[in-house]
């Protein structure tokens, strides 16, 4: 505090105030532009040189097809993606690839032109070929009450009746 009343002292003392005050905000603002330029020098040595991409670790559950991935949700649905091209892609070769994944089993069809050829054997009523059953393509009917197992070992006969490489030219993601 200060006690005097002595205009001279006191305009002094407000002289040495401000010029205090005037030191102080300089050293200040001198931290804040070293503070400012030391965060913008560890920016640029920690930012990456190159903004990263991320890359893919594992592709996703689907199918490869002659170079072109299809993502999958479900063993069914990768099966059923797989003779659809196979169907389409191959149509000379239809009789060909029923016949072979039929070779499979001993008392139906997993393609068929008629859903009701696909469950031979004791007869089904409409309603259970309808649930069970799907067109593939125009006229072709695939049996879609399978096993996991049943469906990986299928899919492999039908590529390979096709005439395509398994592994090669259709690849298949199932995890």
């Amino acid at each position: 505090m200060i006690h005097t009343q002595d205009p001279n002292t006191l305009l002094d003392d407000l002289d040495l105030m401000n010029q205090t005050i005037n030191t102080t905000q300089a050293c200040l603002n001198n931290l804040l532009n070293t503070r400012a330029s030391i965060i913008r020098k560890l920016d640029a040595i920690t930012s990456p040189v190159q903004p990263c991409t991320p890359t893919r670790k594992s592709i996703s559950r689907g199918y490869d097809y002659q170079g072109e991935h299809t993502p999958g949700r479900s063993f069914i649905g990768i099966y059923l993606g797989v003779l659809r091209r196979l169907l389409t892609d191959f149509q000379d070769k239809r009789e060909t690839i029923a016949n072979a994944m039929a070779r499979s089993a001993r008392n139906r069809r997993y393609i068929a032109q008629d859903p009701v050829a696909l469950f031979k054997g004791k007869p089904k009523p409409p309603e259970w070929i309808s649930k069970y059953s799907v067109e593939l393509v125009h006229g072709w009917y695939a049996d879609k009450n399978l096993s996991a197992d049943h469906i990986k070992s299928l899919l492999q006969i039908a590529v390979r009746a096709a005439g395509l490489r398994w592994k090669k030219d259709v690849k298949v993601y199932w995890q």
